[in-house]
């Protein structure tokens, strides 16, 4: 008897919606509005009262951000989505024309790429996880 009503309050509490504060709402706007900079600025008082649902938007955010320019400086010489095939789909199609006039890219050019798009990964990794311990790892 005691282990139904258990199961039956755990199903009920896992059932239920998770609910966000104020700083994933902030959060959530910005994502969805695509103002990122402004989204940052908002939550920029949660992380410094170290709530952590500031600092995980602002993580989040920055991450984001990173696969943006990410992309953009692909897309700026000329990559593609790659076709999804039946796997993934129209998950990876993308509604962007081809770059019709892409820049050459060497190596040096390649590897500046992926060194900023580290750098930015691992900006939003401290700003997500600043508290936690595996934050270090």
């Amino acid at each position: 008897m005691l282990k139904s009503v258990a199961a039956i309050v755990l199903v009920a509490a896992l059932a239920a919606p998770a609910q966000a504060g104020e700083a994933g709402d902030v959060a959530r706007e910005a994502l969805y509005s695509g103002r990122l900079e402004q989204g940052l600025a908002d939550l920029a008082p949660y992380h410094e009262r170290l709530v952590q649902e500031g600092s995980f938007g602002i993580g989040l955010i920055r991450f984001v951000a990173a696969l943006e320019h990410l992309a953009q400086a692909f897309y700026r010489h000329g990559f593609a989505a790659p076709d999804g095939g039946p796997v993934a789909g129209p998950q990876l199609d993308l509604p962007m024309p081809a770059n019709p006039s892409p820049q050459p890219l060497g190596y040096p050019g390649y590897r500046d790429i992926l060194s900023a798009f580290v750098d930015e990964m691992d900006a939003a990794r401290s700003r997500c996880c600043r508290r936690a311990k595996w934050a270090t790892m």
